[in-house]
């Protein structure tokens, strides 16, 4: 009996929907009639549009597994081209070391040849056997190459690149 039940329910539903529709005039009725066709077929397409249009679990894991496919992949390619970055940054930091020691060298070859390009006059005594002797050195004269300026140069410039080796600024 129970399961008469809900058809009974749509029985008086539908005898009372006739006699409601019995008072209104024909273009209501038609409007009436059309608004309740519409909610039929919305009714009874919107599930399985509903359905269509959404996944299942199953597509859901599909869905899931290739975006995670996806992902790892992405993470691989960040992960190599983070190591390819270092690596060029590190071959970098070695050519700029490389580059400044040769610079560091040509600096002390400079000043190593402005030591020895230091020109000393000394004082000779003539004694009357036409012998010589060599005695100190003498103050330098005028006209005579005097490479200490240019050794406190060349000195500041190695103490310029040590204190910048020691301290970079930033954003260089």
């Amino acid at each position: 009996m129970e399961s008469q039940m809900p058809v009974h329910i749509y029985i008086m539903a539908f005898e009372n929907f006739s006699s409601i529709l019995g008072k209104f005039s024909v273009s209501q009725r038609i409007l009436a009639l059309l608004m309740l066709l519409m909610t039929v077929v919305i009714l009874g397409v919107a599930p399985g549009l509903i359905e269509a249009l959404t996944l299942d679990a199953e597509e859901y894991r599909e869905r899931m597994i290739y975006q995670e496919g996806r992902m790892m992949g992405f993470e691989r390619d960040v992960d190599s081209l983070n190591h390819v970055l270092r690596a060029n940054q590190a071959q970098c930091t070695d050519m700029m070391l490389m580059r400044e020691r040769e610079f560091w060298e040509m600096l002390e070859q400079l000043k190593r040849d402005a030591y020895g390009m230091r020109v000393l006059q000394h004082e000779t005594v003539q004694y009357p056997t036409n012998d010589s002797i060599m005695l100190s050195p003498l103050p330098e004269r005028k006209g005579v190459f005097d490479p200490s300026p240019m050794i406190r140069r060349i000195e500041r410039m190695q103490e310029s690149l040590t204190k910048e080796a020691d301290h970079p600024q930033e954003g260089s």
